[in-house]
């Protein structure tokens, strides 16, 4: 069961996503179904720290996280173009 709303990597605490091929088993941070070794993923950097805390996605979430950013840009340049009198 996923947790909370799916988030959007347009936030400011988010740096860019990268596809790896898991080395160890883990689980998805949004729906905590299994990734095991050998599986694609998807990875998106926690920034603030003095490091970067890559948290790991199964492809199907890291899909509606990706729509969910594409909403929100939409909503941006639908805004931007109001702004602008477009």
């Amino acid at each position: 069961m996923p947790k909370g709303k799916v988030i959007s990597l347009i936030s400011g605490s988010s740096g860019k996503p990268r596809y790896v091929v898991a080395q160890r088993g883990c689980s998805c941070t949004r729906c905590n179904n299994p990734i095991t070794s050998g599986d694609r993923c998807a990875e998106i950097p926690k920034l603030g720290g003095a490091y970067a805390n890559w948290k790991r996605y199964c492809l199907n979430c890291f899909t509606l996280i990706v729509e969910q950013t594409d909403s929100d840009l939409i909503k941006i340049r639908e805004e931007l173009n109001i702004v602008q009198g477009n």
